[in-house]
């Protein structure tokens, strides 16, 4: 019995945990079907970790920008306006790497 390394069970889990990985049996053995029980066990659940931080990560994302929406709200968005615009352009959050998120608060200058 060869046991595969951590990095082999990693690349076979990110594989495995991709949006358009096919979850199903025929799928999954063809990929790790070759691997001893104990490999095949440790590539399923490394990818359904994976799997669960994005989903977590996802969810977050999504709470964020329903902030950002009632903030935009609470401001006085003009109907028919971009939220997000409308906000970044009273100064309240910032575009970092394609996404919106609350400004960094930087601290005042003392004088």
């Amino acid at each position: 019995m060869e046991l595969i390394s951590e990095k082999e069970i990693e690349t076979y889990a990110v594989q495995m945990a991709e949006p358009d990985f096919e979850l199903s049996m025929a799928s999954i053995n063809a990929l790790i079907g070759h691997l001893d029980v104990p490999d095949y066990n440790a590539v399923l659940a490394r990818a359904a970790r994976i799997a669960r931080e994005r989903g977590e990560a996802d969810l977050a994302e999504a709470d964020a920008l329903k902030s950002l929406l009632h903030l935009a709200k609470a401001t006085g968005v003009p109907g028919g306006g971009k939220p997000f615009r409308w906000l970044q352009n009273l100064g309240l959050i910032e575009q970092v790497d394609g996404r919106f998120r609350f400004k960094a608060a930087k601290p005042e200058p003392m004088t």
